[in-house]
């Protein structure tokens, strides 16, 4: 039988096989792998946070606006009704925001770390955290396996509330649309969320001769906006069919009871089939393997608050959609 092959771990080399293998060239093994970058969470990277003490939070948000009136004529005893300050009302609704646990568990077999020419759990890791924006990002933009507790997904919302611009593909007045929806609702567009296909259409774009389209270079990366409106571009295809979104961050809420959390374990029993139907369990002491947990406790909410501009519940929505013609 032949001799196993060692790994050099200064050199990083592995001696040449012999017989038919063999050659005058070392075979060496990198430590590093090659693959995408880690993608950004829409969520994560532009909701505004709200730390909870507990699992579940109320929000008052505001939703009836107090009314001022003129007041004419002088009080006496033939005109009573008249000089009278008119009395008004200012109220609230809770909002409700409900902490709802996500997690996932990578198991690797201990022969696989030894054996590894590099750390893998540096690797695992922020995969992990990237599986984690990508669940978040579906529920809140798509409603895609969200929780019962949390609203109404960002795009259909929006299409309820009748915030919708309908643009071909490589049409820029879409976006001028979509502003002018958010606007009319009493809300100021602060961000842009744009599918990857967007970013050909954004090149050269200009109206009037005057670029509505920057991309600038700071901290040494390029920020793209849109009228002046920083853009994120949507790396887990978190849109759907979705050209773009634009709206206000700051009313889209995101609870975080718990953040991000890593966890070993090493005596758990893991069900690793697809359908965690107990058909694949791995038993960790058992069978030399080692699991890395990630979980968190996110609640997510959208506030509404009425405005002059829009008084209409049903019809006002901090968020607008672009959709293809």
């Amino acid at each position: 039988m032949p001799a196993p092959y060692v790994i050099d771990r200064e050199s990083n080399a592995m001696p040449a096989p012999t017989g038919a293998e063999s050659g005058l060239i070392p075979v060496a093994y990198s430590r590093d792998i090659i693959e995408s970058a880690v993608a950004q969470s829409m969520v994560l990277s532009t909701f505004r946070r709200i730390t909870m003490p507990t699992g579940v939070q109320n929000l008052p948000v505001l939703d009836v606006l107090p009314v001022a009136k003129w007041v004419t004529g002088e009080v006496s005893s033939a005109t009573p009704d008249e000089g009278v300050k008119p009395a008004t009302e200012q109220r609230w609704k809770g909002l409700v925001l409900t902490a709802e646990e996500i997690a996932a568990i990578v198991v690797i077999p201990e022969a696989v770390l030894e054996d590894a020419a590099i750390n893998l759990w540096n690797e695992v890791t922020p995969r992990l955290g990237e599986a984690i924006g990508l669940a978040l990002d579906l529920a809140a933009f798509l409603g895609t396996n969200k929780p019962s507790s949390w609203p109404t997904a960002i795009i259909p919302a929006s299409v309820a509330a009748g915030n919708v611009a309908v643009a071909a593909a490589g049409d820029m007045d879409g976006y001028d649309a979509a502003f002018a929806e958010v606007e009319e609702d009493g809300y100021m567009v602060k961000q842009v969320y744009a599918g990857i296909g967007e970013m050909s259409g954004f090149r050269g774009w200009s109206a009037a001769g005057v670029p509505i389209y920057v991309s600038s270079l700071k901290n040494d990366s390029f920020v793209d906006s849109i009228y002046g409106r920083p853009v994120k571009y949507d790396e887990f295809n978190a849109l759907g069919t979705t050209r773009a979104v634009v709206g206000d961050p700051s009313m889209a809420l995101l609870g975080v009871r718990t953040d991000i959390q890593y966890k070993f374990l090493y005596e758990s029993s893991i069900d690793i089939s697809a359908a965690q139907d107990g058909s694949a369990m791995v038993n960790l002491a058992q069978q030399d393997s080692v699991g890395l947990r990630v979980r968190a406790r996110f609640a997510f909410q959208v506030a509404n608050p009425v405005n002059h501009r829009n008084p209409n519940a049903a019809t006002r929505y901090p968020f607008a959609v672009i959709n293809p013609a």
